[in-house]
């Protein structure tokens, strides 16, 4: 195995997630990763605006130790800053440590852009406002979000299902919307579906955007690779 060459600089906003070695699992040869973790609950739409601080302590930290691209996961608090927000403030982190900075709304809204999505369907853990929030960052990046919604409502838990059960609400979820979707969007890395999306994709009838998938799909674009990764959904079989 060739000796990894790029590294991408990775902050966790979670400790305990599945997620990262779903993509290092799936990563081509080449790239290495060095991580962070925050250790944040996930719970409020106050905590998302609080964790920025933590944010602003772990990029230059990890900046610091040489990476080659950074990544500071965790969509809901730089969505909570809306798109212009957040760009003004990756575009800060840029200039002020001279590398790639790129968050998971910036990889969704390139995969979209790449499979010429316009109108998607969006599935999230979290309801009311923060599902508000999500729609708006989408709404003012040109996409039409035809919803923004949750099949497993408060207070239950999407870590309560198994995967199929999980698998049958998402499908159930997306064919109750409005017509003409041409894709599902899904916020949150840890939903228990990274295995069948191929699945999933053939149930509904279009392109899943899982984050894992997503991520690995950016990052390769970021570095000049194109290495298809079947199983994992249209971005990574087709590597548009």
């Amino acid at each position: 195995m060739a000796a990894p060459q790029v590294t991408v600089g990775v902050i966790k906003p979670v400790l305990e997630s599945a997620s990262h070695s779903q993509l290092e699992r799936i990563m081509p040869n080449g790239v290495s990763f060095e991580s962070l973790y925050l250790g944040i609950k996930y719970r409020s739409v106050a905590e998302f605006r609080e964790v920025m601080a933590a944010y602003e302590e772990k990029v230059p930290e990890m900046a610091a130790r040489g990476v080659d691209l950074l990544h500071p996961e965790g969509a809901p608090p730089f969505m909570l800053e809306g798109l212009d927000g957040e760009r003004r403030r990756i575009a800060a982190w840029e200039e002020k440590f001279g590398i790639p900075v790129f968050t998971t709304g910036m990889t969704q809204l390139a995969a979209m852009e790449a499979l010429g999505i316009k109108k998607f369907v969006g599935i999230t853990p979290f309801s009311g406002e923060l599902a508000d929030i999500f729609q708006g960052y989408f709404t003012e990046a040109g996409l039409q979000v035809l919803s923004m919604t949750t099949p497993v409502p408060p207070p239950d838990s999407i870590y309560d299902h198994g995967a199929d059960e999980i698998f049958d609400l998402m499908v159930a979820t997306f064919k109750a919307q409005p017509a003409g979707a041409d894709a599902l969007f899904v916020l949150g890395s840890d939903w228990p579906v990274f295995d069948i999306v191929d699945d999933l994709e053939a149930a509904i009838g279009v392109p899943v955007l899982h984050p894992v998938s997503v991520r690995c799909w950016y990052i390769q674009k970021r570095l000049g690779m194109n290495q298809k990764v079947p199983g994992y959904g249209r971005i990574l079989s087709d590597l548009p």
